[in-house]
């Protein structure tokens, strides 16, 4: 379990800054996300610390998604990390 996680399946609270659906996922998600204006990128890490993804998602402001397909992808808990040089946001996907 990861103290800092925030996740919704409805969509984003005013206090959230990443979420992700539907999870858990089989072969794609859909990561929104409030753009801040900063270079931002996004990675997938495995429970064991090994980075299996990470996409650079631009510079935009407002509310941003970005899908993701996860085909190929073993099944298991992953840490879903959006960063920039203002912030760092976490939460959790599950892979069926």
């Amino acid at each position: 379990v990861v103290p800092s996680c925030r996740e919704s399946f409805y969509g984003m609270s005013s206090n959230e800054k990443i979420s992700v659906y539907p999870n858990p996922a089989r072969t794609a998600a859909t990561i929104q996300f409030s753009g801040n204006g900063s270079h931002q990128r996004i990675s997938i890490t495995n429970m064991q610390g090994q980075r299996i993804m990470q996409n650079s998602v631009g510079n935009e402001t407002g509310l941003q998604q970005f899908e993701i397909d996860l085909t190929g992808i073993q099944a298991g808990i992953y840490l879903i990390e959006l960063s920039s040089d203002l912030s760092i946001e976490k939460t959790r996907l599950v892979i069926e």
